[in-house]
């Protein structure tokens, strides 16, 4: 099947500080060590509070300050994971969301960086396709079972996810953008709401470069945290769910072929990055793999989305915000 074709490009291989991007489709086996993922701290000084850590103990607290950092002193990042819901008020379906924060002592004289993220922590379900036409034969559940619907979410082609119809419909910047057409999107907006609810964006590339609580993760191995911990088609193929992302293995549609595939195997998330007329940039995780991997696959696919919620996500802060200290 020609469906997935891999992007080699050396440009993506270069990591920014907080990027982390495998090139091309080389699997690490799901026996390897994973062992980079277990615990909650690091011997490079970074603090990770998770559901079992408390920020509230001497160490952290010393480590949350925004003074000077002597020379004999490491610059300790910490980083922590919260929980929440949001109603979308376009069907009154309630999704749980996960956010990702980070706490970087002094980046300027007594500044401190502060990061957070908000992500959707299930698929998107959207379907009313009279209020939004971009949707009309171009979604579906997996086997056309509803049911699959309401556990994994909807399937959706990448005319849909960015909602296409209402690009063309824009009176300032109409905009053609599908299967056989480039529309350089993202060179002319920065945030690309699409099917997702207000105050919503459909990801980039570099909105997937925050999805850790871990310094040394990489996409090599961060897959299996992110994946859920049931579901996937072998028992050493599901995931540890960290991070509360959820990732369920639930295929794909096929649109050159016109048939569901690959369901308990692999996990297929669209960003909103187009490549040239035919094609997408998408993340994978795959029931033989820890990587997540970056592809790009064929616009008229149906795969899963997420959305990430619009905002700015690094400040110069002078002291950190209270949820670290909860």
């Amino acid at each position: 099947m020609n469906t997935v074709k891999n992007v080699v490009l050396a440009a993506t291989c270069v990591l920014a500080s907080v990027a982390f991007v495998a090139c091309g489709d080389s699997s690490t086996d799901a026996s390897n060590d994973n062992s980079a993922l277990n615990g909650t701290s690091s011997s490079s000084g970074v603090v990770v509070d998770d559901k079992s850590s408390d920020s509230k103990s001497s160490d952290s607290a010393k480590k949350l300050n925004c003074g000077p950092v002597s020379a004999e002193e490491d610059v300790v990042t910490t980083y922590k994971v919260t929980y929440d819901s949001i109603v979308d008020a376009r069907d009154g379906r309630v999704y749980k969301t996960v956010t990702y924060w980070s706490f970087s002592p002094e980046s300027g004289p007594f500044a401190c960086e502060e990061f957070s993220q908000t992500w959707m922590a299930e698929n998107l379900k959207y379907a009313d396709s009279a209020a939004t036409p971009s949707l009309k034969g171009s979604s579906w559940c997996y086997d056309n079972d509803d049911a699959k619907c309401e556990s994994g979410g909807r399937l959706y082609t990448w005319a849909a996810t960015v909602d296409s119809v209402k690009l063309a419909s824009d009176k300032d910047n109409p905009l053609n953008c599908g299967f056989g057409s480039q529309c350089f999107l993202l060179s002319s907006k920065s945030e690309v709401q699409g099917i997702c609810p207000e105050g919503w964006h459909v990801p980039t590339d570099s909105d997937w470069e925050g999805v850790r609580v871990h310094p040394e993760e990489t996409y090599t191995i961060i897959g299996k945290a992110l994946k859920s911990k049931t579901g996937w088609a072998y028992e050493t193929s599901n995931g540890t769910d960290d991070y509360g992302f959820t990732a369920l293995p639930v295929g794909m549609w096929n649109g050159n072929s016109s048939e569901f595939l690959e369901e308990g195997k692999k996990a297929y998330f669209w960003t909103a990055v187009e490549y040239l007329n035919y094609g997408a940039n998408v993340k994978i995780l795959k029931h033989n793999s820890l990587d997540l991997h970056s592809d790009v696959v064929d616009k008229n696919m149906g795969l899963s989305v997420r959305c990430v919620k619009n905002g700015k996500t690094y400040r110069t802060v002078d002291e950190p915000s209270e949820v670290f200290f909860e």
